[in-house]
């Protein structure tokens, strides 16, 4: 680890376990964190088109954000 850092990434991974199959990768920290909001997103997104919702059907929309 160079001197003065507090950490020294290189490539890391996430997974998300309540989600099966959704991992990601980044060259650092802030991009890893960038890139697991967009694997959440990826995951959990649907094409609409494909999907018939009967009037019984409740459509939400559901919001990630970090909890510091």
């Amino acid at each position: 680890m160079p001197s003065g850092s507090a950490l020294a990434l290189t490539k890391a991974g996430a997974e998300v376990p309540a989600i099966p199959g959704c991992v990601t990768q980044g060259e650092t920290f802030d991009q890893l964190l960038r890139n697991i909001y967009e694997a959440v997103e990826g995951c959990l997104s649907v094409n609409v088109e494909d999907v018939e919702i009967s009037p019984n059907d409740l459509v939400m929309e559901i919001a990630v954000t970090a909890v510091p």
